[in-house]
């Protein structure tokens, strides 16, 4: 590992800068990237997004338990992306076998399902706010979700707590479909800097340059 210390510098299509460095998965260990490429990435932009794997019940309590404690960063916010199939899933849509088709529950417009599996996202969005940071959602919008089922999902997530919900058609869009999400992060990010009830950091995502790099006390969840 002593010759892959140094963060490896990619771009995004867009010409964004990326640093790939570890990040093993987060069923088998702490699926996060390494602090030392948050750190540089700190020191270069106004804004950082570090990705934790899996979901909120994996990445990102081992991002808050294991990684924000040892590093001593504070995210900003927490970003929950979140796909209306995976929610008519957890809804107990039918199974999604690889190299066939999807089944018309995921391609065409479902509100009952998506409904049912609704709380899978609540749930998760109740987990980041034990951590005391304020949660954006961002919908991943694939072309066949339809804009009743999106609303759904945004009310959804509201109703749990969510600081900001929006919709992100960036699959076909880039960029400019992120700018939703984009704005939430940036409102909900210079909230949270002047809150002192945040105690330990989070799955997702955003920090500013300017956050806290001591390290705060903190206490074991119950």
């Amino acid at each position: 590992m002593k010759d892959a210390i140094k963060p490896n510098l990619m771009q995004t299509l867009e010409g964004q800068p990326a640093f790939v460095h570890a990040g093993p998965f987060a069923n088998i260990a702490h699926g996060n990237n390494s602090i030392i490429s948050d750190r540089i990435a700190l020191k270069l932009a106004d804004y950082v997004v570090t990705e934790s794997g899996f979901g909120a019940d994996i990445g990102m309590e081992k991002f808050f338990d294991i990684k924000c404690r040892m590093s001593g960063l504070v995210p900003n916010c927490v970003v929950l992306v979140a796909t209306i199939r995976a929610l008519k899933m957890h809804g107990g849509g039918p199974t999604v076998t690889p190299g066939k088709p999807l089944p018309e529950a995921y391609t065409k417009e479902n509100l009952a399902l998506l409904e049912k599996g609704a709380c899978n996202l609540q749930r998760h969005i109740e987990i980041a706010k034990m951590f005391g940071i304020p949660v954006v959602v961002a919908i991943n919008q694939f072309a066949t979700d339809t804009d009743a089922e999106v609303e759904l999902a945004r009310k959804a997530a509201l109703s749990a707590g969510a600081s900001a919900a929006a919709h992100l058609p960036a699959l076909g869009r880039g960029r400019a479909g992120r700018e939703g999400t984009r704005r939430g992060r940036r409102r909900r990010g210079a909230t949270s800097r002047r809150s002192s009830s945040c105690s330990i950091p989070t799955r997702c995502r955003s920090a500013r340059r300017s956050a806290p790099s001591r390290r705060r006390s903190t206490s074991p969840r119950t």
